[in-house]
């Protein structure tokens, strides 16, 4: 984005949701908006930030987030997969961000309907999932399942997705309802940076070659590769997570990332 206009865009997002303290009453919510305004030269960054945030707020075992390829389910022929996604860092699950859905079927068409999404608390025991999705999820190792659906203006836009690997996690009811209210009208801004994420060629193959790094950005890089979130990196070398993140900006520029999940997916130890 060009400096100008990505000033106008992050002064327009500020003024409506975080100069307003009723716009967002979720506290870390305000936060990790604050956070992804001051990174929109970045794209895939903000997703990246987005499923890190849910993640650690939830304690989910994986989170995901995405938009539509074309944005409206009822045109003719449009899917949904993930722009971004973290796991535990102890598990090693399937990748929803490796899977395309048909956003026509009608288990995704309905969460659209219902204000507060998709709650399953138990997969396998749903009556609210077709017998085919029920069998997907399953296979995706997902027990209990959160989905809740991002909106561009009137137009269905994507989805904010976490998945537990055992049913009845101890969510709470005001926290769904604050995250509710705090990831539905991210989709028009999602949706509006959507186009620009991945758009960078990818790294060569001796584009992470971690000389260049030093022992403790080295670390870093080793641990985020592994699926740790920023927060479970701190915590493990005894740092601030602005430390990390700041580690983590110079070692993308060391190495010619634009994203966190570049370095993730081509890291070799």
């Amino acid at each position: 984005m060009q400096l100008e206009y990505l000033a106008t865009v992050q002064r327009h997002w500020r003024q409506r949701w975080l100069d307003d303290r009723n716009a967002i009453a979720w506290p870390a919510g305000r936060d990790l908006l604050a956070y992804m305004l001051l990174n929109l030269d970045d794209p895939q960054r903000c997703w990246e930030l987005l499923v890190h945030g849910l993640r650690d707020a939830l304690d989910a075992d994986r989170v995901d987030a995405g938009v539509l390829d074309g944005g409206d389910p009822r045109s003719t022929h449009h899917w949904y997969k993930a722009c971004a996604e973290v796991q535990r860092a102890s598990m090693q699950l399937p990748a929803m961000s490796e899977i395309a859905f048909d956003a026509k079927q009608p288990d995704l068409v309905q969460i659209w309907h219902k204000p507060l999404g998709l709650i399953e608390p138990d997969v396998r025991q749903s009556r609210q999932l077709s017998p085919s999705m029920q069998t997907t999820l399953l296979g995706l190792k997902t027990a209990a399942k959160l989905a809740i659906p991002l909106w561009d203006g009137a137009r269905p836009a994507g989805f904010v997705c976490a998945d537990w690997t055992r049913p009845h996690p101890r969510w709470s009811a005001q926290l769904h309802t604050q995250l509710v209210h705090f990831v539905q009208p991210l989709g028009e801004l999602l949706r509006s940076i959507a186009a620009d994420a991945g758009k960078s060629a990818p790294p060569r193959a001796d584009a992470l070659e971690p000389v260049s790094l030093s022992p403790a950005e080295h670390r870093v890089a080793a641990l985020i590769a592994q699926g740790m979130s920023y927060k479970e990196v701190a915590s493990q070398l005894n740092r601030s997570v602005s430390t990390i993140d700041h580690q983590l900006r110079s070692i993308r520029g060391k190495l010619g990332l634009r994203s966190t999940s570049q370095l993730i997916s081509q890291w070799r130890p």
